[in-house]
């Protein structure tokens, strides 16, 4: 007879707080830009261990593609539905090639 969850722990599982967010610095020439694959602003902390905002945005990525040699892991980021301003600075900046850092943590609630 196999074994299964409990209807507790199901409902404990599905929640939402139990599901890692994640968390994408970009950094670029001028700043870094610190944005939440969530449907809210998340405060966390930086790469130097500061409080920051990361900015909500409706993010998806590829499979981060790893090798055994020393090139560098890439994935590609896409970001959708973003305001006129958002969409003219990704115009006008250059983001391929560029230093990217994801995070997946949790939510404390």
């Amino acid at each position: 007879m196999p074994r299964t969850l409990s209807p507790d722990v199901i409902a404990q599982k599905d929640k939402e707080y139990n599901r890692p967010v994640e968390l994408y610095q970009i950094f670029l020439d001028q700043e870094t830009l610190y944005l939440a694959m969530y449907p809210e602003n998340i405060n966390f902390f930086d790469e130097n261990g500061n409080p920051t905002t990361y900015y909500a945005a409706a993010l998806s990525r590829s499979a981060v593609q790893t090798n055994i040699e020393t090139k560098v892991d890439q994935t590609e980021v896409k970001i959708d539905n973003v305001n006129r301003e958002m969409s003219a600075y990704i115009a006008n900046t250059d983001f391929q090639g560029r230093r990217l850092v994801i995070w997946k943590v949790f939510l404390d609630k």
